[in-house]
């Protein structure tokens, strides 16, 4: 396997590993046969456990993808997306770093949020949580017509950080993510040999 097959191998492995220590069967043991639930599972275990069981899914199909890098085909929209997902992981960093900025540019406006009724901009987290789910489209814009009676000048600043999100960030992923195709795409294919070859090397290697 690669190197990143390798690590996606190990990180399962400790994932599986953390797994035993809140596995009900374990806990319960002696209570019954193949028992799931008793006193002694509690429900922080029983969150825990869901947490590593949707870690260990995605690390299992990363690496079923990993291997499925021996066809052509999928080797090269493989290394597509590998790319694709490098500017992504840079625009959701620098998202939150405006994020933070704009929430800590909010706690300046004491005479404004005291203005507001609601919760969502009380304190620091509560900012952080609202402008999150509105960058990533999961707030209801109905609220922020009582907030424009409330306090217009945090009105705007919430307008340009949603033009400066949407506007500007995500237009610029989508560009960036057309540029990453065109500069991969006269050697698409020689980068997906290139991946298969090493996955075969190492193969052997074992």
């Amino acid at each position: 396997l690669t190197r990143g097959a390798a690590m996606i191998s190990f990180l399962l492995t400790l994932d599986m590993l953390a797994m035993i220590t809140v596995e009900p069967m374990f806990h319960c043991m002696g209570q019954g046969v193949a028992t799931f639930q008793c006193d002694a599972w509690t429900d922080t275990m029983s969150l825990t456990y869901e947490i590593l069981v949707t870690i260990g899914v995605f690390l299992y199909v990363m690496l079923i993808v990993e291997v499925g890098s021996i066809s052509i085909k999928l080797s090269e929209y493989r290394v597509l997306c590998i790319h694709a997902v490098e500017q992504i992981l840079l625009c959701l960093g620098v998202v939150f770093l405006v994020i933070l900025t704009f929430a800590f540019a909010i706690s300046g406006m004491d005479r404004e949020v005291q203005a507001i009724t609601g919760t969502e901009w009380s304190d620091l987290g509560a900012r952080m949580n609202t402008l999150i789910r509105l960058a990533f489209g999961a707030m209801d814009l109905g609220a922020l017509q009582n907030l424009a009676d409330e306090s217009p000048l945090l009105v705007l600043v919430i307008l340009l950080f949603m033009m400066l999100v949407y506007s500007f960030f995500f237009n610029l992923l989508v560009s960036q993510f057309c540029g990453v195709y065109h500069s991969l795409a006269a050697d698409i294919k020689g980068h997906a040999r290139l991946a298969r070859g090493e996955i075969i090397i190492e193969t052997f290697k074992a």
